[in-house]
């Protein structure tokens, strides 16, 4: 057996066994991860007993080493450890079991520390053979007998602390999610509020525009009644008032289709031409325009088809389309103008509402995008801009900016997109 007996401490650098004992105690109490835990046993080890390689092994809940920490790699054995080991043990005492002194030997490894707390094996420390092939001696198993439970009690402690760490972070991140969720079903809410509220602003306008085109259908159908053409057989004439009525209802159902989505909530991607949408939202807000003297036009280079949520997209043009007749509303410019603009270069959208109204102030446009932040004393809500900008930057992974027109009154709001 590598066994000698030694009456001093010179195994210990010079130290008293003691000493050292409490020193590492002390250490290990204060440490309280487990990577840095394993890295000072194994740095200590290898100081005190000179051990040229210091491997150890960890079991996880379900009692499979869930990780090894060591200069070199180890597989760990693939037989049950616990019944053949229960101290601090030398290889050479343990020819009883040839399955584990293969494997020590096969690894050169020398001696095997159980750790132990309250009946529960938590793993292993192995020594591998010791500098210049010296022996491990009494005094130096002693020294291990009295640290593999503290070692093992620092162990306990260190996995406990990730394992609440661990729980703590995924509880965290369930939080954060559950309240991202929370967030946006806010958001959703109060997007489809805001959106009542403003249609509830253009509702006079858009039964005015509902009312013409009704009474206009109306007189051409009376009027064929009137004449009772199905006995004259002027059948020219009748087809003419008939293609009148069928053209007048189409624009009422263009109307109604802009009014659904100015109120509906609607989640599902379509394909979709921008030129269509563009028209859709211009014709709710005709009648406003008209009415505060504003001339609301349409420019496009080309129509552009792409895959989008309808919806959202009528809502952003929407938004900046009533804040540009806002501003012309309040300006005391005579002639008022809104015009939105339609570019399709390459691959890009940019999407532009130019007003001629009183533009913004430097202070405000680093702010306009800002939830709750108005400019519109006692009848703005602060949140038009704010969704415009979240569902650009989300929906369409695009951006959105405002400036001043250039030595002109108004402002200018561009979209940018990719398709």
């Amino acid at each position: 057996k590598k066994i000698q007996s030694s009456s001093d401490w010179f195994f210990f650098g010079g130290n008293n066994p003691r000493t050292v004992i409490k020193d590492v105690s002390i250490k290990l109490n204060n440490l309280i991860k487990i990577k840095s835990m394993h890295l000072f046993l194994i740095k200590k080890l290898k100081q005190i007993l000179r051990a040229q390689k210091v491997i150890i092994l960890i079991k996880n809940d379900q009692g499979v080493y869930s990780r090894s920490l060591s200069q070199g790699k180890l597989k760990p054995p693939n037989f049950d450890l616990d019944p053949l080991i229960n101290q601090v043990s030398l290889k050479d005492e343990l020819n009883d079991h040839p399955t584990l002194i293969k494997y020590l030997t096969k690894n050169k490894l020398e001696v095997v520390i159980p750790l132990t707390r309250q009946d529960r094996r938590l793993g292993y420390i192995f020594l591998g053979e010791k500098r210049q092939n010296d022996a491990y001696y009494n005094e130096e198993l002693e020294f291990l007998q009295i640290m593999a439970p503290q070692a093992s009690i620092a162990i306990e402690n260190a996995l406990l602390y990730e394992k609440t760490r661990h729980f703590n972070l995924k509880l965290k991140k369930q939080v954060s999610l559950k309240t991202q969720q929370l967030k946006k079903a806010q958001i959703e809410k109060i997007t489809q509020i805001y959106r009542f509220a403003e249609f509830g602003k253009l509702a006079s306008g858009v039964i005015h525009d509902l009312v013409n085109p009704l009474t206009a259908l109306v007189l051409n159908i009376e009027y064929l009644q009137g004449k009772n053409y199905l006995k004259t057989r002027d059948l020219k004439e009748v087809k003419n008032h008939l293609d009148k009525a069928v053209k007048i209802t189409q624009n009422m159902q263009g109307l109604i289709n802009a009014v659904k989505k100015q109120i509906k909530k609607q989640e599902s991607i379509n394909e979709i031409s921008l030129k269509d949408e563009i028209n859709q939202v211009i014709q709710i807000f005709a009648y406003k325009a008209r009415d505060i003297g504003v001339r609301l036009r349409f420019l496009a280079d080309q129509d552009v088809v792409i895959h989008a949520n309808p919806v959202k997209f009528n809502q952003v043009l929407s938004n900046l389309i009533a804040n540009a007749l806002d501003a012309c509303q309040t300006s005391p410019a005579k002639n008022k103008q809104v015009t939105v603009k339609l570019q399709v270069q390459a691959n890009n959208i940019k999407l532009k509402v130019i007003d001629t109204g009183t533009g913004i102030a430097l202070k405000h446009l680093n702010q306009i995008f800002n939830p709750l932040f108005t400019t519109k004393a006692g009848h703005g809500t602060g949140i038009g801009l704010s969704i415009c900008q979240e569902i650009i930057q989300n929906d369409f992974q695009g951006w959105i900016k405002a400036k001043n027109r250039i030595n002109k009154k108004g402002a200018v709001f561009e979209v940018e997109f990719s398709v």
